[in-house]
């Protein structure tokens, strides 16, 4: 089964941001699904080297499998992998060095911003609880914890922007007894300094019980910051895509400005995961009653999703990240003897390429999805589900 992963939000097929209870039906009912494009599609396959494929392979992992999460604009990356006791690390990439940074034991790193500051989490234990984490550097050995709720147990950072607004979650263990909000989307500042203010949590829409956080803007000049989220309820399966703004006054006060505003009214299951500098949101949505969920792009300027172009075959997909130039990635999936993923980059809502034409890898190997792009055209990329890799735009 396809899912949004709990830890951070993103899609998927072995560990990729997700909504517990937006598990994706439409798989469990394959017999109604169908490709829902709805505007011309043009495919290209053209086989070749448009971009040089790194793969990330953390010196310490006892095999090439790593967990990739966030992405800067200078090809920098931040994920986890598990050393030959199965002990997860934390770590970040230094695409100009080629160099690799471990940030402990027990940690997951998951989001990096221009400046080269981090969040993530202290992986919580049986006795312990799940803590945010801020690094001010690859190099900080003693990141700041970034607290929960005072209702809440545990906290996750999901991503940061260059004024150090961060995104995440505060909730208590699933298992404990469900209460109103028990996994709230929340929002820390961190000032130049390295003080923590927050965490203030985003209004839900009405009846919506649990959330994550999918992406944020970088702060305008006006203090602002524009979040965007997926919200839903549990017992009725239901989902909202969902964008806050918050703002940062002149004297560091960081508070709620608007929302909720729900993006994608009138869809089945939408999730919204990406956020580009023009407000542009991209995600996931049904666009038949019953159908399979498939990608879409939502203009800034418009109140409609659009649903992007499918390469052969597809009858499901997801819309993972968009830059400020417009170009989206994600993947999309299709039946052939069991799911079959492929990670695809729209040029435009009516363009798709299927990366693996894009790029050389080894016989029994598929870039299975993508879930980044920077503003230069480098993509955060997996190989075969496990294996985390960087497309570099040549």
């Amino acid at each position: 089964m396809f899912c949004l992963h709990p830890q951070n939000g993103r899609i998927l097929m072995s560990t990729l941001k997700t909504p517990i209870a937006f598990r994706l039906t439409v798989i469990a009912s394959l017999g109604m699904l169908s490709v829902v494009v709805a505007t011309p599609s043009l495919w290209a396959q053209t086989k070749g080297g448009k971009y040089s494929v790194v793969r990330l392979a953390v010196p310490g992992a006892a095999t090439a499998s790593t967990g990739v999460h966030d992405l800067n604009d200078n090809g920098n990356v931040v994920g986890t992998y598990r050393d030959s006791d199965g002990v997860q690390y934390g770590f970040h990439y230094e695409h100009a060095a080629k160099t690799y940074t471990s940030l402990g034991a027990g940690v997951a790193a998951r989001g990096i911003n221009q400046l080269n500051q981090l969040v993530g989490e202290l992986v919580g234990t049986d006795e312990t609880p799940n803590t945010g984490l801020y690094w001010s550097s690859p190099s900080d050995l003693a990141p700041t914890p970034l607290p929960p709720l005072g209702a809440h147990t545990h906290s996750r950072a999901n991503a940061i922007n260059d004024a150090g607004v961060i995104v995440g979650s505060s909730y208590i263990p699933e298992e404990s007894p469900v209460t109103p909000n028990y996994r709230a989307i929340v929002v820390w500042r961190v000032d130049a300094l390295g003080n923590v203010s927050g965490p203030i949590a985003l209004p839900f829409p009405v009846d919506d019980l649990r959330g994550y956080a999918g992406d944020l803007t970088e702060q305008d000049d006006g203090g602002v910051t524009v979040i965007v989220g997926t919200t839903g309820d549990s017992t009725t399966l239901s989902s909202s895509a969902v964008q806050w703004s918050v703002i940062v006054d002149e004297g560091g006060t960081l508070s709620l400005l608007t929302g909720p505003t729900e993006l994608a009214a009138g869809y089945g299951y939408p999730e919204a995961l990406g956020i580009n500098a023009s407000l542009s949101v991209v995600g996931r949505a049904a666009f038949t009653a019953g159908g399979p969920g498939w990608a879409y792009l939502k203009p800034a300027d418009s109140s409609s999703l659009v649903p992007l172009a499918g390469i052969p075959k597809a009858t499901w997909g997801v819309a993972r990240a968009i830059n400020d130039a417009g170009k989206i990635v994600g993947y999309q999936s299709y039946l052939s003897h069991g799911p079959v993923s492929r990670a695809v980059l729209w040029t435009s809502p009516t363009t798709v390429v299927d990366l693996n034409y894009q790029v050389t890898l080894g016989r029994s190997e598929t870039l299975t999805m993508a879930s980044l792009i920077n503003r230069r055209g480098d993509i955060l990329a997996s190989i075969n589900s496990n294996i985390g890799c960087l497309l570099i735009a040549k």
